[in-house]
């Protein structure tokens, strides 16, 4: 399986295309969580790069951030917005955002930073260790069915197969992206 991505650990590594362009292949690490927005990030990159006048952003390599959001000479200012909006998230809860986002990348990308968040808190439904547990969960509270005889198991299954998907025990309700 794939690394999961985790947005509040996004970092990449910048050098300017005049200095790549000199046969120069080393850059400097930068953690986009020390930045506020894209503003204060483009500023000090360039302070990087105090010997160029306009020096262009060049991104040799880049870890936890999702490829919609990034490109060899840009950022997306998405990214800065969503990790500010992700910073109250709990452990589990920010696990459910990055697994989703996996998920649905990259179409999620084409919403706002606000919406993302919004289209996440509609879709997650908790984290549960077994199907049944989901089925009691959803029977009970969504469908006021307490019957002892009642199989939780199996309408777990079809909850999950019909309305619901289950990724890593975290499930979330099936969303469709315009």
């Amino acid at each position: 399986m794939d690394r999961l991505i985790n947005m509040m650990d996004a970092r990449i590594y910048v050098s300017t295309d005049y200095v790549y362009n000199s046969g120069n292949f080393f850059g400097q690490w930068m953690q986009l969580c020390d930045y506020k927005n894209k503003q204060e990030f483009r500023s000090a990159f360039c302070s990087l790069y105090p010997s160029e006048k306009e020096p262009v952003l060049l991104i040799l390599y880049w870890q936890d951030v999702p490829k919609p959001l990034i490109c060899i000479n840009d950022i997306s200012s998405k990214i800065f917005k969503l990790m500010n909006l992700l910073s109250g998230f709990d452990s589990y809860r920010n696990k459910a955002f990055h697994l989703w986002i996996d998920r649905f990348s990259p179409e999620i990308f084409n919403c706002k930073s606000r919406e993302i968040i919004r289209l996440f808190e509609n879709s997650y439904q908790g984290y549960y260790e077994e199907t049944e547990l989901f089925g009691r969960y959803y029977a009970k509270e969504c469908l006021a069915i307490t019957n002892p005889d009642f199989d939780y198991a199996l309408f777990g299954v079809q909850l999950l197969e019909e309305q619901f998907i289950q990724i890593e025990g975290y499930v979330f309700k099936r969303i469709t992206i315009n």
